[in-house]
């Protein structure tokens, strides 16, 4: 039996899992990087076989692991930085056909070999799949195939950290009716801060920092949740596959951290209004201290009063000063010897 199925590989009741690799010796991203973390001693050996130069197109390094699974680290390309071809596909699948007939393994679960990072098309891949189950016996053998979710290849990493974002916010209680514009750019402005970079590209706005590119991102998933009917979850989970790596699960805690502030700042303001001008200072504060370099009380007061009239009139110095020590005792800025903050960043 053959079957199609859009599901989570580790999930797949199947004594063989195909692991995607490279003959480099790097699991960076994707599909590998998840075997890496949760296969850590496959890893080694793969890494060790590499190295040693014994591991190339056409072969495979084939581990058992604890939980009773077997581990087939599959090459579809030679390098990580390289596109995969059909034939790495056509001679990898011969061998795994010839090991699962040797060794009377009946089941195994496929990804869609090289039809992700590997760019090749995976009308091409299903069909060498096809011809690898042809010349197996349908009676006692099952191949799981792992089909790629049909969405937009133009989905971004920044639109999967949109999509993290914004599904860890409504996971922590804040409603979409609570996300508004502001709560929504200023959560964002939070990760990036942490993140020490400007991925999201903020300027100086009326209302503090404001980025007009997450509004375009934002529209974009809108767009391809309507087309795809998947939810929020789901297209998190297919761009997570997709760009998972070390710098993700960074970006994680960063959109955690970033999250748990303003779920803390929604409870200990009695109005929404409260809530988001509270959020407002707290990241115009950042702001001045990250963009601007402001590093004391005085600078940083000075900085949002003259800010803009609006601001000037909403807070006063003691509600900037008093929203300063907030933040050192949330551990998001610390002070110096000097008297000087700093940005505790990830």
């Amino acid at each position: 039996m053959i079957e199609y199925i859009k599901k989570d590989i580790f999930q797949v009741d199947a004594e063989i899992l195909v692991n995607p690799v490279n003959t480099d010796g790097v699991m960076g991203k994707g599909l590998a990087y998840q075997f890496k973390k949760k296969y850590d001693s496959n890893h080694k050996i793969y890494i060790k076989e590499c190295e040693m130069k014994r591991f190339g197109i056409g072969d495979l390094i084939i581990t058992k692991e604890i939980d009773g699974k077997i581990i087939v680290n599959f090459p579809t390309k030679t390098s990580w930085r390289e596109n995969s071809k059909i034939e790495y596909i056509q001679v990898g699948l011969n061998k795994l056909k010839e090991y699962m007939i040797e060794n009377s393994i009946y089941t195994v679960a496929l990804p869609p070999l090289g039809a992700g990072n590997g760019k090749l098309s995976w009308d091409l891949v299903k069909k060498e799949i096809e011809i690898f189950y042809s010349q197996l016996d349908e009676m006692k053998f099952t191949v799981h195939v792992c089909e790629p979710e049909k969405l937009d290849s133009k989905l971004s990493k920044s639109h999967l950290l949109l999509l993290k974002l914004i599904v860890e916010t409504y996971k922590n209680g804040i409603g979409k009716e609570k996300l508004t514009d502001i709560v929504f750019q200023k959560s964002i402005y939070l990760f990036d801060i942490l993140m020490n970079r400007d991925f999201f590209k903020f300027d100086k706005e009326k209302k503090g920092p404001f980025s007009k590119l997450t509004g375009v991102l934002y529209n974009e998933l809108k767009k391809y949740k309507n087309l795809s009917g998947l939810s929020l979850e789901e297209m998190s989970k297919y761009l997570e596959q997709k760009y998972t790596s070390e710098t993700l699960e960074k970006e994680d805690r960063a959109i955690i951290k970033s999250i748990k502030l303003v779920n803390e700042l929604y409870k200990l303001n009695s109005s929404d209004q409260e809530f988001e001008d509270q959020l407002e200072l707290v990241t115009s504060i950042l702001y001045l201290m990250n963009i601007e370099n402001k590093s004391n009380e005085e600078e940083i007061v000075d900085g949002i009063v003259s800010w803009n009239k609006r601001k000037k009139e909403k807070y006063d110095s003691n509600k900037i000063v008093n929203t300063i020590k907030y933040m050192q005792n949330e551990n998001i800025i610390q002070k110096g010897i000097f008297q000087n903050y700093t940005i505790n960043r990830i």
